[in-house]
């Protein structure tokens, strides 16, 4: 395989990095006992005092689900009412930690909770939305509901993004509120790309696995495929070309780590891309990324946009300066990619929304403030619910409706 480097590597650099570390930092595996947002805690502190709403970003590892909460309680929130911290995804490397008085739950179970009672809102001293960059439907659900109720002083509203693109959208949503930055702790990155799109995403992904195995004898790899399967084939073919690396597979379920049986010290992640990848934690050691430039949406094949392939080769910048490899050209990621991955709300039938919007009391639901409204989904979603007879001519829940309401 033959690939272009390309050209403004300061640039792209200047772009994944918030903050170059010099070759004396200390790598990933040394910093892992100390969540960064520590070094920062005071600073952070003050901006949630002094702000009702505020953004944090900060990149995926930097401790924010962690440490946000229990600076909460230590600022006296538990006190004063719950503090949730809500999460669009599972992560498959970490578990929540145990704070009293602060409960962790995903997106989803929340907005049923309001959806049952929407009185307990008020019960909430202080949320916090993690991980917006993710934009699922019910994280801007969540997002509207706490833009249009009124946040008072005792109040307080984090939001997290390891983005910064979608931290100055929320910002601007939220009457542009502050933003709070962990500073970036990564190396540059240089990115080659393929001098022609490759057809098939695993023989390409192994074949260039072959020539850095012979270009460099040290650093592990992170691998994305779109698939389980592309997953399976991938390691079939390490194993049919005799190719000596521990391969430990990501799921959006789970991490199978493999075993070093050979004592070759060197793995490779490979990363099914049906997970959340904003959200995918550091691993130490990872110096080449492998793009292959495709996930999984709703079940489909698609490509990844411009902002997912440069997260992607973030990875290989964590610990040293890292090497990106992508299996399409640089015109594909100029000309076919778009900037942003487009949010749930923009590509998902919104039927079950709709039902929670009515059953929280939103009754004009085209016209409900979404950070990226989609009045014409909405619209067909209350066509379908009448047809269903879960509304009325008048768009108000029916008895039916309130059954299929609690079924969601």
């Amino acid at each position: 395989m033959q690939f272009h480097v390309e050209q403004s590597k300061s640039a792209y650099s200047s772009v994944l990095n918030s903050e170059l570390l010099s070759a004396n930092n200390p790598p990933v595996s040394s910093r892992r006992s100390r969540s960064r947002d520590t070094e920062h805690k005071d600073e952070l502190c003050k901006a949630i005092t002094a702000n009702p709403i505020l953004i944090v970003i900060g990149e995926t590892g930097c401790g924010k689900t962690s440490q946000i909460p229990l600076y909460l309680s230590e600022l006296g929130y538990t006190q004063k009412g719950r503090v949730i911290c809500t999460q669009a995804y599972n992560n498959p490397s970490s578990t929540p930690p145990s704070i009293e008085g602060v409960s962790y739950v995903s997106d989803n179970t929340l907005v049923r909770e309001f959806v049952n009672d929407i009185t307990s809102i008020d019960t909430i001293s202080a949320l916090v939305i993690d991980d917006v960059h993710e934009r699922t439907i019910a994280t801007d659900l969540l997002l509207a509901l706490f833009k249009q109720h009124k946040v008072n002083d005792q109040f307080r509203l984090i939001l997290t993004s390891a983005t910064v693109d979608i931290a100055s959208k929320v910002s601007h949503y939220f009457n542009d509120c502050p933003i709070f930055t962990i500073p970036g702790r990564t190396f540059p990155v240089e990115v080659f790309h393929s001098q022609m799109d490759e057809s098939d995403a695993v023989v390409a992904a192994v074949k260039t696995v072959q020539y850095i195995l012979t270009i460099t004898s040290t650093g592990n790899m992170m691998i994305f495929l779109a698939t389980n399967e592309e997953c399976d084939r991938f390691q079939q073919a390490l194993q049919d070309h005799s190719l000596d690396l521990v391969v430990h597979l990501i799921t959006n379920s789970s991490i199978v780590y493999g075993e070093d049986e050979k004592g070759l010290q060197r793995h490779c992640y490979l990363v099914a891309t049906t997970m959340s990848e904003a959200s995918l934690p550091s691993f130490c050691g990872i110096t080449t990324v492998i793009d292959t430039g495709y996930y999984q949406q709703d079940g489909a094949i698609a490509r990844i946009s411009q902002q997912s392939a440069k997260h992607r080769a973030s990875h290989a910048g964590k610990s040293e300066a890292g090497k990106c490899f992508r299996m399409y050209t640089e015109g594909t990621f100029a000309n076919n990619m778009p900037e942003v991955t487009v949010p749930e709300i923009q590509r998902k039938n919104l039927t079950n929304t709709v039902l929670q919007m009515k059953a929280l009391g939103i009754d004009n639901t085209s016209a409900f403030e979404f950070m990226d409204p989609n009045a014409a989904s909405i619209i067909q979603a209350v066509k379908t619910l009448h047809d269903q007879g879960a509304v009325d001519s008048e768009g108000n829940l029916t008895a039916s409706g309130r059954e299929l309401v609690s079924t969601i």
